[in-house]
């Protein structure tokens, strides 16, 4: 049986990643734990920069990742389409008066998926 580098690539991808879809779904999902031989795995959530906040932590415990550097980007609020000067003093605005209670909320999402 003569396979390619490429077929063969996709045969071993398969067989890595079949235990990940033979789980049972009645099962209840387990706490994430991406640490592999000593070693924490995570992500920056800028990976997930198409979602917001709470599809973003769902997509990182759906492939099974227990850390995370946040993004600002899903803490910051979107631009309001200004630019230049204007658009850096509103988000410095917003940085020097949002309470602490914001972010607090941000780690208790976190918390809360596990």
């Amino acid at each position: 049986m003569d396979l390619t580098r490429r077929e063969l690539q996709r045969m071993v991808l398969a067989g890595l990643s079949a235990p990940l879809f033979s789980q049972s779904s009645k099962a209840a999902p387990a706490k994430p734990n991406s640490k592999v031989k000593g070693v924490q795995i995570g992500v920056q959530s800028y990976s997930f920069r198409d979602r917001g906040l709470d599809e973003a932590i769902q997509a990182m415990l759906d492939v099974g990742l227990s850390s995370c550097e946040l993004y600002s980007g899903h803490v910051e609020p979107r631009g309001s389409g200004a630019r230049g000067p204007q658009a850096r003093e509103e988000l410095r605005k917003w940085r020097l008066e949002t309470p602490l209670d914001h972010f607090k909320q941000v780690r208790a999402k976190f918390d809360k998926a596990g």
